[in-house]
């Protein structure tokens, strides 16, 4: 337990490589977005990680560790990366319909490494979002909207686009995932008006 922070939840990034992963987490730790020209190595090579500390009320800080997983080995990720972690976001690039596609290998990825290596309750549904990213690359977007809310709607896990190059609900989407896990972990510290958000609650790209 850090000394600054009354608790500490990791969360755990995925999807295929380029789906913008490490985009979307600097937007959210950073507020930053670099253009493809202004990155050294374009892939994260393993894994790296970042904080986020949130202020629930009440006089309590938690603190979020954000993994972002990189598949340097394909799709074959180290058991370890899986330990531990209380909620995934899931992602795929809107111009990608292979990353939509594996969309359910990451699922049952999460569902198999979620019982063996779960923090808390091991017989517990993974707390997960889903986002599309690239969602402002308009003339590229090969997905579609209807079915790829109707594959979220039957897993009952939240979707969302988002675009990490002009910012657009990325905050929301983490913050529904916090959400989830501090239900599920802490419910006893939060403000009333936090515990009512529910996993209804989703947000669409503007410009789609």
């Amino acid at each position: 337990m850090d000394s600054n922070n009354d608790y500490i939840f990791k969360i755990l990034v995925l999807g295929d490589n380029k789906t913008g992963k490490g985009a979307v987490l600097n937007r959210y730790t950073d507020v930053c977005f670099s253009l493809k020209g202004d990155f050294s190595n374009q892939r994260t090579i393993g894994v790296d990680f970042k904080m986020k500390s949130i202020d629930i009320g009440n006089g309590k800080i938690v603190k979020f560790q954000i993994w972002d997983s990189t598949n340097k080995y394909g799709n074959q990720l180290q058991t370890i990366y899986f330990k531990k972690t209380n909620g995934y976001l899931l992602l795929f690039d809107c111009t990608s319909q292979s990353s939509f596609l594996n969309l359910p290998f990451w699922i049952n990825q999460i569902n198999e490494m979620h019982k063996k290596y779960s923090s808390g309750n091991s017989d517990e549904i993974p707390k997960i979002v889903i986002i599309g990213n690239k969602c402002d690359e308009i003339e590229n977007i090969v997905i579609d909207k209807i079915t790829a809310q109707n594959y979220c709607d039957s897993l009952s896990i939240p979707l969302f686009y988002v675009s990490a190059k002009l910012n657009e609900n990325i905050d929301e989407a983490f913050k529904l995932l916090q959400n989830l896990i501090l239900k599920s972990e802490i419910p006893h510290e939060l403000p009333s008006e936090q515990t009512s958000l529910t996993s209804s609650f989703y947000r669409f790209c503007n410009i789609i």
